[in-house]
Parts: C-alpha cells; sequence; structure tokens
C-alpha cells in the first residue's frame, strides 16, 4: 500500500549532498518534529539521494543519483568561450587543467574561481568522458555554489544555469557528451 501510494503522487526530488559538512543539518532533519521526518519521507519530498538515510548503497547509491539527474532535468552552470579561447563561442562547463602536483578537488576550485569567481564545495564525480583527439579525461562533479556573485573571467563572455537546451547551441564536445548521456 505505502509504494502505491508513493507512486501515484509527484513529490518534489531531493538530492542531499553533504559536501564538506559536518551532518549536523542531516541531525536536524532526522529529528524534525513539525513535520516528522517521516511525513517530509513519505508525503513531502521524494529523498531519492542522502548518504546517511538512503536504503540503496554502493553502485545502486550512484546510479539513483544518476538517475535523479537525468529524470529530474537538473540547471548546470555553463560557460560561453569568448574570442580568446579555443572552442570560440561554443558553451562549456567551467574547469580547466590540472597544475602538476595539483589534486583534482584543488584544480577544479581554483579553475572555478578563476572563470566565476565562485567559490564552491566538492561533491563526488557525476560524469566522466575521455576526448581521444586531445588526449584528454574530462570529469564533471557535482559542486554546491558558496555565497557569492558570478564575475566571468575574459575567457568567457556569458553564463547561464541550463539543462538540456544548451544543446541546440554550439557547445564544447564533452559538454556534448554530457548531455547525450544525462538527458
Amino acid at each position: 500500500q505505502i509504494a502505491a501510494a508513493l507512486e501515484k503522487v509527484k513529490r518534489p526530488a531531493l538530492v542531499w549532498l553533504e559536501f564538506q559538512d559536518c551532518a549536523g543539518c542531516t541531525e536536524s532533519f532526522l529529528r524534525a518534529s513539525h513535520p516528522p521526518v517521516g511525513d517530509i519521507v513519505l508525503d513531502i519530498l521524494s529523498v531519492n539521494y542522502h548518504e546517511t538515510i538512503m536504503a540503496p548503497s554502493g553502485k545502486a547509491a550512484e546510479r539513483s543519483l544518476m538517475d535523479t539527474v537525468r529524470n529530474e532535468k537538473g540547471k548546470y552552470l555553463v560557460l560561453k568561450r569568448s574570442n580568446e579561447t579555443t572552442f570560440v563561442g561554443a558553451w562549456d562547463f567551467p574547469g580547466g587543467k590540472l597544475e602538476e602536483g595539483e589534486d583534482l578537488a584543488k584544480s577544479l576550485q581554483r579553475e572555478v574561481f578563476e572563470e566565476t569567481d565562485l567559490k564552491i564545495s566538492i561533491g563526488k564525480p557525476i560524469f566522466t568522458h575521455y576526448i581521444p583527439d586531445v588526449k584528454a579525461v574530462f570529469i564533471v562533479y557535482s559542486c554546491k555554489k558558496l555565497p557569492g556573485k558570478i564575475k566571468l573571467s575574459e575567457e568567457h563572455s556569458e553564463w547561464k544555469f541550463s539543462g538540456k537546451e544548451i544543446s541546440r547551441q554550439p557547445c564544447h564536445p564533452f559538454l556534448k557528451a554530457f548531455l547525450e548521456t544525462v538527458f
């Protein structure tokens, strides 16, 4: 009966990524009394991904995350490349090359800040793609934008939050591959 009732009503999907917090927010959520967490989980939201309270683990948990990203048609920060770069006029994700000795998280934080003036906390990788022509591996991470306003570097001329609709515009091959896979 519970499963049948849950399938009838479309509830907003929740993907809860802990990032670099102490899990105090999860504690508060689990101890909520008005409304109680049971009502939230069963009646108000569809908690599709939460590392602490979700039933699936391992690959099944990661599949739940990717299924939600695909099915809920999320919006992603994309930047339009300026005349100063390769792929002029193409839309792309913020990011860039790893510097020698730099780890992936620090590189992503540095590149996003250089390109957008935003600080981010980084979650899990959600997509990888290899482009043999340039011998490069591209990785998309789930990220959380920290407070701040976007200020583009000279590498980019525009920004927007977009989903599948951006695929109708010129896109970097990596962004195109991501959109084809996710949508």
